[in-house]
């Protein structure tokens, strides 16, 4: 899996990532049963002005669970593009990000992330 390679680049890119172990946001479990899973993903949304609701949320490179290690954070103001959301099988969406210029990308709970222009709900809406 591609995010395996993008690891790496999250830990030198410390102005845009910070604050490792944060809780999970709302939405989420902590200490999931499914833990982590990994699922495929590719860049099929063109929209690349997304960006974090809140001050900050976790990226997850693995997968799109709560239960899944927490890489970095991204910082509100840093510009994403969101390539395309899953439904996890606990029923959360989950938006594949990369930041705009830079080779970090993860998983980043949609609630945590801005609508599009004319949307009600954060990430991606193009299904990976």
């Amino acid at each position: 899996m591609r995010a395996r390679a993008i690891i790496p680049a999250v830990v030198a890119v410390g102005s845009v990532l910070a604050g490792v172990g944060q809780l999970p946001a709302a939405g989420q479990t902590a200490g999931s049963p499914l833990a982590c899973k990994q699922h495929s993903h590719k860049a099929r949304d063109t929209y690349n002005n997304g960006g974090v609701k809140g001050s900050s949320a976790p990226v997850r490179a693995a997968g799109p669970y709560a239960g899944c290690a927490i890489d970095g954070t991204v910082s509100s103001g840093v510009r994403l593009h969101y390539h395309c959301y899953v439904i996890n099988s606990e029923g959360n969406s989950w938006t594949w990000v990369r930041v705009v210029g830079q080779p970090v990308a993860g998983w980043i709970y949609s609630g945590n992330l801005k609508p599009k222009p004319n949307q009600k709900v954060g990430g991606s809406t193009e299904r990976c």
